[in-house]
């Protein structure tokens, strides 16, 4: 695409939520340990969670532990669950910050993957893709995503 190595890359990702944060008049991050939302706005993103906010889906996603995130808000939005101790009508997704660098474009999944491969710093994968129906960027070091803004909005789904 013609952009410098380092290129940074505003994506959407989606996560549970099991306080109120983002409510009206809830500013306050909760403690709660099942909180996804609030343990990265805390700490950033953390490799080893990754995955453990869906125990319904592969640890790994499709490729690999990593940080997934999209440029299609309703691919996050289907990662976006508020657990039952929210009692809110509203979802809660966060805007991030994500160095792209160098991106390997992979022609499959590869759920066992720890990284990229060597030269390249994460795996874009745009579509047209078989498996795929939305793109994803997918980084392996947690200094590449920031998450950088909260967006709340109501959802059917």
């Amino acid at each position: 695409m013609g952009l410098p190595e380092g290129n940074e890359r505003r994506r959407f990702h989606g996560t549970k939520r099991a306080c109120n944060l983002g409510d009206k008049g809830s500013t306050m991050l909760c403690s709660l340990p099942e909180c996804s939302l609030c343990g990265i706005i805390k700490t950033s993103f953390k490799l080893s969670l990754a995955g453990t906010a869906h125990p319904w889906r592969r640890k790994a996603g499709r490729f690999g532990a990593g940080i997934y995130t999209s440029a299609t808000s309703s691919k996050s939005n289907d990662y976006c669950k508020n657990l039952p101790s929210a009692r809110s009508t509203c979802k809660a997704m966060l805007l991030t910050k994500v160095v792209a660098g160098n991106g390997e474009k992979l022609t499959k999944t590869d759920a066992r993957r720890t990284g990229p491969s060597p030269g390249y710093d994460s795996v874009p994968r745009l579509l047209p893709f078989r498996y795929l129906n939305y793109d994803e960027l997918v980084v392996y070091d947690e200094h590449a995503a920031i998450p950088a803004y909260l967006i709340m909005y109501e959802s059917k789904t």
